[in-house]
């Protein structure tokens, strides 16, 4: 019987990859960007209208919230903060129609809350799911700011899109 011949094994010796130099600086405060979202269907509009009209429906509608959502986004990004937009995200591949998807959608989000370092209230419409985020960060003591859009324009800076107020009366979650 022949043998065969095995190539020697050589260790080779693995360089770490570099760190990014934006690594290596003071990360960006990661914010929560409080808004409404979701495309509300009535229940009459579940019950009558096929899916593919309900579909037509809610496509357009979550592009009207989708729309303020982004600006707060570039809001934040402007202001050298980090977004942290669950509805903007989780809704690209969970159903929010859905109430189990919803339902995970929610608990993400409070995840992505609970790693944020201040939650922003955008606008001025609270709606009941924010009224729980508000709480949230309440409890746990994640500094809580509001804006109200002032300039949110194609010429506009997007650092210019909302001004920062105070506590809207009657807010308490």
């Amino acid at each position: 019987m022949t043998g065969t011949a095995f190539a020697p094994v050589y260790a080779v010796a693995v360089q770490p990859m570099p760190t990014p130099k934006a690594a290596l600086t003071k990360r960006n405060t990661r914010v929560f960007i409080c808004s409404p979202y979701r495309a509300v269907l009535t229940p009459e509009e579940r019950n009558t209208l096929p899916t593919t009209e309900l579909m037509e429906l809610r496509d357009p509608r979550q592009m009207t919230n989708l729309i303020p959502v982004l600006t707060a986004c570039a809001f934040a990004v402007a202001q050298g903060k980090l977004p942290m937009a669950p509805h903007a995200y989780f809704t690209r591949f969970l159903d929010d129609d859905d109430p189990e998807e919803r339902a995970e959608g929610i608990r993400l989000g409070k995840d992505w809350l609970l790693d944020s370092e201040e939650l922003w209230v955008m606008g001025e419409t609270i709606s009941a799911g924010m009224k729980d985020e508000i709480e949230l960060a309440r409890q746990v003591g994640i500094p809580i700011r509001y804006f109200i859009p002032v300039n949110i324009t194609r010429e506009a800076n997007a650092a210019s899109y909302y001004l920062l107020v105070g506590e809207p009366k009657g807010s308490q979650a």
